[in-house]
């Protein structure tokens, strides 16, 4: 796994919630009755725009969001995977404070050099956690 997989983690996090947004949306719209309105507009002839068609849009529509949201899922997950097998604690807390909560290197500095580290040990440590996730 890449560094740019790690800095792309809360972006995927927010996407994965528009999406269940998104699907919620529509199911719940597939789910509410409609009132029928008068269209003022001429009907056409010959194409099939009936509410069958409307419906099997619908649903293919909802089955999208499905497979876009269990993709995204599996991503995160796999992200989560990966931080959660490193051995060393510290290079774990490292990880998550900079990609899974977003935080800034000097808050990620200060947190550390209550545990003892210095700025340059920090920045090791995230190194050392990056090269091991390479591999993973």
């Amino acid at each position: 796994m890449e560094k740019a997989d790690f800095k792309g983690y809360r972006a995927l996090v927010m996407e994965v919630q528009q999406l269940r947004e998104q699907l919620a949306a529509l199911e719940t719209s597939m789910y509410s009755p409609r009132t029928s309105r008068p269209s003022l507009t001429p009907k056409a002839h010959g194409g099939s725009h009936g509410p069958e068609d409307a419906i099997a849009r619908h649903i293919k529509l909802v089955e999208w969001y499905h497979e876009q949201l269990a993709l995204k899922e599996a991503q995160q997950l796999a992200i989560e995977q990966a931080i959660a097998s490193l051995d060393d604690p510290h290079e774990r807390l490292v990880m998550r404070y900079r990609y899974i909560e977003g935080r800034r290197w000097v808050y990620i500095i200060a947190r550390l050099a209550e545990l003892g580290f210095s700025d340059r040990q920090v920045y090791r440590l995230h190194g050392f956690a990056l090269l091991k996730l390479k591999e993973v």
